[in-house]
């Protein structure tokens, strides 16, 4: 792997992220109705958990990183991949445009963490597309994804102008499914005993992003973004 690249490693740019990040941080959170889960789920829950995190955790700087990138750069990392896929399919994968592609996608993993994420209800993850490109191991399956990279929109990959924190709603996207499903309960905010408004999902969520070592949201922010969910 060439200097300046980021590391890759289990198929997710790689950096320390705290074991407190986790599905066992949602023991405290469980009610009595939640369901008993079976190893499987466990595990499941606990990588699917660490891993948005840890792409929350890029898309904000974390890692080899320097801070949360802007719009602008953000689209043209993205149209750069692009152009560079483009190239691999209409050349027949000749080393030139492949190295090309590489070099693309071996940029700060915060420009491309909105890429990563689009394409990962496909199955489809660049790092490890890069990881394989650099060893030499690009095969026929990999052209299909490269296929797929050639027909991104960058406009429509990148959240629009004025968003208020994309990488955090993505998050609370990611996460209310799994909080709900392990602790039997909802991620909308609620009255508590004494009708003070709560929200323990937003609190899990502040517990999740202070272990990761990064600034949390405003108060209310994680609430919204809930609520937001629901209309």
């Amino acid at each position: 792997m060439s200097g300046g690249r980021v590391p890759v490693r289990g198929g997710m740019a790689w950096g320390r992220l705290s074991w407190d990040i986790g599905i066992r941080s949602l023991k405290q959170y469980r009610s009595d109705s939640a369901p008993d889960l079976t190893f499987s789920e466990a595990r499941n829950a606990h990588k699917q958990i660490r891993d948005a995190v840890n792409l929350y955790r890029l898309a904000q700087g974390g890692s080899q990183d320097t801070g949360p990138q802007t719009r602008t750069k953000i689209v043209k990392a993205v149209k750069r991949v692009q152009v560079s896929a483009a190239g691999v399919v209409r050349s027949g994968c000749k080393e030139n445009w492949l190295e090309r592609l590489a070099e693309a996608l071996a940029v700060k993993a915060n420009l491309l963490t909105d890429l990563h994420s689009a394409l990962r209800p496909q199955n489809i993850d660049v790092w490890s597309l890069l990881s394989r490109i650099d060893a030499g191991n690009f095969s026929e399956p990999d052209l299909a994804i490269v296929k797929v990279l050639a027909e991104i929109k960058a406009d429509k990959v990148v959240p629009a102008r004025g968003h208020p924190d994309p990488p955090l709603e993505r998050l609370v996207r990611e996460l209310t499914p799994i909080w709900s499903f392990v602790t039997g309960t909802s991620s909308y905010p609620k009255n508590d005993d004494y009708g003070n408004k709560v929200c323990p999902f937003a609190d899990w969520l502040d517990e999740l992003i202070r272990a990761a070592r990064l600034r949390p949201p405003q108060e209310n922010t994680v609430a919204r973004l809930v609520r937001l969910q629901k209309s």
